[in-house]
């Protein structure tokens, strides 16, 4: 880079030098002829001599192999050099827009994603919660069930006891007494066996 730097130097030195006659020769135009010329004119001059100073400066190191012609290519060259930082520019913003499209992208992914995952966790909350309203019904059922059965237990147990007495009254050796005796069983067992027919109809 320092090498460059110097060559540069030379290079306006000699561009300088070159155009010391030039100006002298455009002291002796005239002033209407000066006012005439335009501001790309004198660039296109400028560009002109140090493209004459490039062909005749003698290159080093890996530059030697290199020779300048004067084309519309090497014209251009100086354009590119201008609209380097305006092309950098551009890419810089390309390179940001991309960015950001990514991250709206990268947003977007997770919202869907948190969506999915709210609406798989409202399902599972709502499975939990129709389980548990069944495991009650069944519960309340299954109490109802075992009521029932003590119920019917009771119903059977009077049924046996009904059995047995009828089965003693048809028996030859009976008393008046014994006949009285059952009635008043007859009437004690009538008055236990309301209360569980009361409770079986519960």
């Amino acid at each position: 880079v320092p090498a460059s730097v110097g060559r540069k130097r030379e290079r306006r030195q000699v561009s300088d030098e070159d155009t010391v006659p030039s100006e002298s020769d455009a002291s002796q135009k005239p002033e209407d002829e000066e006012e005439d010329e335009t501001t790309a004119m004198s660039i296109n001059e400028e560009m002109q001599r140090m493209l004459n100073q490039l062909r005749e400066y003698d290159f080093e190191d890996d530059c030697d192999s290199l020779t300048w012609e004067e084309t519309e290519e090497t014209l251009l060259l100086w354009e590119d050099f201008s609209g380097y930082a305006i092309a950098a520019a551009e890419v810089q913003g390309e390179q940001d827009d991309s960015l950001e499209k990514v991250i709206k992208d990268t947003e977007s992914l997770f919202k869907s994603r948190e969506k999915e995952y709210q609406e798989t966790i409202d399902q599972i909350e709502l499975e939990l919660a129709t389980a548990k309203n069944d495991m009650n019904r069944h519960l309340h059922e299954y109490m109802e069930m075992c009521s029932m059965k003590r119920g019917l237990d009771v119903q059977m147990e009077t049924c046996r006891r009904l059995i047995t007495q009828s089965g003693d009254r048809k028996s030859p050796a009976f008393t008046p007494t014994s006949n009285s005796e059952s009635a008043q069983n007859e009437e004690s067992e009538e008055s236990d066996r309301d209360p569980p027919s009361d409770a079986s109809i519960r």
